[in-house]
């Protein structure tokens, strides 16, 4: 918990001041969450370790090929599933998109932006199906909206601590 929160935390820093995530941030994160199941928790379900690793990249697939979510964001949910197992990273995602659509929100409200985003979703929307081809999203809109996501994750990692998640909303 606290090491999953350190390491998150470096992620923003990097994040916020390179753009960029550390290869080298994730493979620290990776190689401790490994030797953590092995050494510490003497995991015999290495399925769900697996899981909670690959999990993440299958489901965030899509927004990755879009350019919607950069691969160092993905790659830091597979650090929160290693060290903390399916559900966690399950409810950090959900959670982390939840904060994130609701800041975009905001920032689009408040700078006046919403109809035109929204504009550009449908023009983008629009002709993904008609080329039945994905590309970019930010080559289809009229103002590049960037947004740092890493932030998100760590909110959204927090709320699964305090118990704030799937099973929380839906049940």
């Amino acid at each position: 918990m606290v090491l999953t929160s350190l390491i998150l935390l470096a992620a923003v820093r990097s994040d916020m001041l390179c753009e960029k995530i550390s290869n080298r941030l994730i493979a620290f994160g990776l190689l401790t969450g490994i030797g953590f199941q092995i050494c510490v928790l003497k995991t015999h379900e290495w399925k769900d370790v697996i899981l909670a690793m690959v999990l993440p990249v299958m489901v965030c697939w899509v927004l990755f090929r879009i350019r919607a979510l950069g691969a160092g964001d993905i790659k830091l949910f597979s650090v929160v599933g290693c060290l903390n197992g399916t559900e966690t990273v399950v409810n950090t995602m959900i959670g982390a998109i939840l904060v994130a659509a609701g800041y975009a929100f905001f920032y689009l409200v408040k700078n006046r932006q919403l109809f035109a985003a929204f504009s550009d979703l449908f023009y983008y929307a629009e002709h993904t199906l008609a080329q039945k081809r994905l590309r970019s999203y930010r080559s289809y809109a009229a103002v590049v909206r960037k947004m740092h996501f890493s932030p998100a994750i760590v909110l959204g990692y927090f709320g699964s601590l305090m118990g704030v998640g799937l099973w929380t909303l839906i049940g």
